[in-house]
């Protein structure tokens, strides 16, 4: 029995269509993307946007929701060639995780603002790192959130991680706090960081995110 995968003709097709796209389009110093220094951040932003034109930041979905609507056959392919090239991380950000995130839960208003932009590569995002387990660990959270007339104020501090000297978005969580007895709860925010009162430091660290 003959247990290797065999590509079809229309994936061969497809590859090429990608290679040559890459050949002309991926920065040299491809290595250098994942963690980009200063010199190096204009290149990350502007391939991050190539993809996104093309729909190939978000594979399988459908045009009209930005993505590139590709086959599950073409999806393999794809995904090889830019393992092959070392820009696969591209696909496993913090934007798309929040992308999926809108598409499952998001307000409609949400979905209309953000989901197109985050799948073109538009949209840089700063995810709070990994809280708890599962069950969520709340003491870990490290963010409160008073409800407000207006919203909400968030109040406490939080690490973040993501591309780039600055996001447009941090995405938190944060213990709702209210009067009722019990339990308080986790939800998630996205927070502009041009906000009055908040304030980024950037420790020192071995990544550059």
């Amino acid at each position: 029995m003959d247990f290797a995968y065999h590509y079809s003709r229309g994936q061969q097709g497809f590859r090429r269509e990608i290679v040559g796209w890459l050949d002309a389009t991926l920065p040299r110093g491809v290595s250098g993307l994942r963690e980009p220094g200063p010199d190096g951040q204009r290149a990350h932003d502007e391939f991050r946007r190539e993809l996104g034109a093309r729909g190939w930041l978000a594979p399988l979905d459908s045009r009209e929701l930005g993505g590139g609507g590709l086959s599950p056959d073409q999806n393999v392919v794809l995904l090889e060639e830019l393992n092959r090239r070392g820009v696969l991380f591209f696909l496993e950000d913090a934007a798309l995780a929040l992308r999926t995130a809108l598409l499952k839960w998001g307000s409609e208003v949400q979905r209309d603002r953000l989901v197109g932009p985050l799948a073109a590569g538009q949209v840089s995002v700063w995810k709070q790192r990994s809280v708890g387990g599962h069950p969520l660990d709340l003491d870990s959270v490290g963010v409160t959130a008073l409800p407000d007339a207006d919203g909400y104020i968030l109040s406490g501090q939080a690490t973040f991680s993501g591309s780039g000297p600055s996001p447009m978005w941090l995405w938190t969580l944060a213990l709702v706090e209210s009067d009722s007895p019990g339990q308080p709860v986790a939800a998630s925010f996205l927070v502009p960081p041009t906000l009055d009162g908040i304030e980024i430091v950037k420790p020192r660290t071995l990544a550059n995110d």
